[in-house]
Formats: C-alpha cells, sequence, structure tokens
C-alpha cells in the first residue's frame, strides 16, 4: 500500500510540474477590447504613443510631442475570422519606397504580442517584402484562447486570410516563423504547403522537449516533464516546398543544433541552412543581405 501511495503522490507531481511547464511556452500580453491609447519605451527624455481607432484597432504611431512619426512602411490592421467563433488581430505592413517582392505570413515569437515582435521584420518590409504579421489566440487584440494546439489552427487561419486578399497576386508567398514561431510555422506548412510557394524559418527550435533541454538529449528528466504536442524535426519531412532555415551560431536562446536538426530531418529537394551570426533573432539588423538574398534565391 506505502509502494502504491508513493507512485501515485508522484504521478499527480509530475502531472501538475508538467502542466507548469506547457504554460511556460506562451507568454502573451493582451490588449484590452477598448484599448485606444499605448505609451511605449518611456523614459525621462523620450516616448511613443500609439492610438488604437476604430473595430480593426488602426494604430497611429506619434512621437513625444505627440507628432506622428513618419514611417517608410504602411500599417493596415484587419480583424479576421478564425476557424473558432471568434476573430485575430493582423497587420499587413508594406514598404513604402520598394517595390513588393513578396508576401511573408509572419508567425512571431512566444511572448508579448504582434506590437513587439514587429520590430524584428521591420528591415525585410524595408528590403521590400510586405509581411502579414497576426497574434495567436489571446496575443493583444485577438480573441479565444490561448493554448499550443490552438496556435496550429491560427496560423491555418492566417494563410487563409493572407491568400484570400487581392493585393498578393502575382509575387511570392512565404511562410516565415522566428523563434516559436518558427517550429509552429514548419508544423502548420507540413498541412498548408500548397498555399505558398516555401518556408522561412529563423532561430527555430527542433521541438518543445529540445527547447526545454537546451538541445540536450541526455537531460532526461528535463524533457520527461514537456509534454511533446507537434515537433518542426518531424514535420517538417513531410514538406516538399523550398524550405530555408536560418540558424545563428551565436544563439545563446536557442543553440544552432536545433537549426540543425530541423534541416537533417528536411527531405525537400530544394533546402537551404544560412548559417550567421549574432543574438537570437538579431540577423535581420546584423546579416540582412544575407537574408534577402537567401530569400530571392528560394524560388528561383
Amino acid at each position: 500500500m506505502k509502494n502504491i501511495h508513493f507512485f501515485a503522490v508522484l504521478a499527480l507531481v509530475l502531472l501538475t510540474t508538467s502542466c507548469a511547464f506547457n504554460k511556460s511556452f506562451l507568454n502573451p500580453i493582451v490588449f484590452k477590447k477598448d484599448l485606444q491609447k499605448l505609451v511605449v519605451n518611456k523614459t525621462a527624455t523620450d516616448s511613443m504613443t500609439i492610438l488604437f481607432s476604430g473595430t480593426q484597432h488602426q494604430p497611429t504611431f506619434l512621437d513625444k510631442n505627440l507628432e506622428p512619426v513618419a514611417l517608410e512602411y504602411s500599417i493596415e490592421s484587419t480583424m479576421f475570422k478564425a476557424s473558432g467563433d471568434y476573430q485575430l488581430n493582423g497587420w499587413m505592413l508594406k514598404p513604402k519606397k520598394e517595390a513588393v517582392k513578396a508576401t511573408l505570413i509572419h508567425f512571431h515569437g512566444n511572448g508579448s504580442n504582434l506590437l513587439y515582435q514587429m520590430k524584428f521584420v521591420i528591415p525585410l518590409v524595408k528590403k521590400g517584402y510586405q509581411v502579414f504579421i497576426f497574434d495567436y489566440s489571446g496575443f493583444g487584440f485577438s480573441e479565444g484562447k490561448v493554448n499550443r494546439n490552438q496556435l496550429l489552427m491560427d496560423g491555418e487561419d492566417a494563410i487563409r486570410y493572407v491568400k484570400s486578399r487581392t493585393d498578393i497576386s502575382g509575387k511570392p508567398v512565404f511562410i516565415h516563423g522566428m523563434s516559436y514561431g518558427g517550429n509552429l510555422a514548419l508544423c502548420v506548412a507540413a498541412k498548408m504547403q500548397n498555399e505558398v510557394d516555401g518556408i522561412i524559418t529563423e532561430g527555430a527550435f527542433s521541438s518543445h522537449k529540445d527547447l526545454a533541454s537546451k538541445g540536450n538529449r541526455n537531460k532526461i528528466m528535463t524533457r520527461f516533464f514537456v509534454k511533446e504536442m507537434y515537433a518542426s524535426e518531424q514535420f517538417v519531412a513531410q514538406i516538399k516546398k523550398p524550405l530555408l532555415i536560418i540558424h545563428s551560431e551565436d544563439d545563446a536562446v536557442i543553440l544552432i543544433i536545433n537549426g540543425e536538426r530541423i534541416f537533417k530531418n528536411a527531405t525537400t529537394t530544394k533546402k537551404s541552412f544560412l548559417k550567421i551570426k549574432g543574438k537570437h533573432l538579431e540577423a535581420n539588423a546584423s546579416d540582412l543581405e544575407k537574408i534577402d538574398a537567401a530569400i530571392s534565391n528560394l524560388v528561383q
């Protein structure tokens, strides 16, 4: 009886601990539906104010003097229908000075929301890519509840929405995922690849277990606590479209071994691995020319 009691308690501890580990993967910042004003980057000498207007939560950026900020790109905010009975928020970012070369459907990381994640794709917008960045369920203004399975459906819904737009015709469309969004993008792409021309990831992890254990598969107990709902290193084998894996050898958040495992398991006849330098997700600033060239080569 004592042994049975011990194992019952152990199972309960493992179950509750596992739930705690899994909740830690997603860290959204939620915006209230009636949010109209937000002050960010507030310091003693500077700040930026963002005004949100209408049912689409269209943003307007103001400087410290409350004058409109002159952006090199346009932002169109939209609320689009998800598979459930709710809506997701997305922004289409378009370059003003460059002709549009391609459309990127961007899957952002696991934290905050699209407002704070957009900085990672702005360099690509300035290079001539129009980027649709959206918030997952329970992030920002997006409705619904946050959970890892729901994110898969959100990704599919975002692709369907973008494909329904008239302003993407005649140009290549790529799924583009960074960090957590890279893992998610590959898993979604396995089902939705016929809707796009290629898939690009940067700093993606190969599995949730690899993320938790820093890629060390000898950390058995750490990996045991994590429930693997979907792993990009497995789904990537189903992808037949052109694939670009970008990873920094200096990435201390998601080690490059993750990108190497994804690339090794990829079976598409056109795949490339771009090794870069710099911290996690800083490549669009430090190695933008390399990334631009690699994306341009993806469907040629």
